[in-house]
């Protein structure tokens, strides 16, 4: 029933957002962040950016696949041996539980900095600045 009852209101969640709930909540986040270790060991960090770029080449025909029309690819596949052995490649290349893996460690990596900057009394102005600057440094 709830799932229906949300579903009818898209707004069925927004009333909690200012409630004393939600402070508890984020105070509870928050306890559970500062008491957690690293997440990630350097050398780990290095074999994710290295899957990364060594993977750069799969990525790209992957995503090229998908700019031409479905038919296109097929009829490719159908009748050039070569095409259909290249793609086969592309397929084979792919993981997509390794790049699964790595958006939750960037949702982790966000809300970890979402949280740190919370501390700021500033924190909206700073990532309004670092919005219009693209992140960069500034003086």
């Amino acid at each position: 029933m709830a799932i229906a009852n949300s579903t009818q209101n898209p707004n069925h969640f927004s009333n909690a957002i200012d409630t004393p709930l939600s402070d508890t909540f984020a105070e509870e986040m928050l306890g559970k962040l500062e008491s957690q270790a690293a997440t990630l060991s350097c050398e780990e960090m290095d074999k994710i950016e290295k899957f990364w770029e060594e993977d750069r080449a799969g990525r790209r025909c992957a995503l090229i696949n998908l700019t031409k029309p479905f038919s296109f690819i097929k009829e490719g596949v159908l009748k050039d041996i070569s095409f259909a052995e290249a793609l086969a490649g592309v397929y084979n290349s792919l993981d997509p539980e390794k790049y699964e893996a790595i958006a939750s460690l960037l949702r982790n990596a966000q809300i970890r900095i979402m949280f740190a900057l919370a501390g700021r009394d500033d924190m909206e102005e700073l990532l309004a600045m670092c919005e219009k600057s693209g992140g960069k440094d500034h003086d």
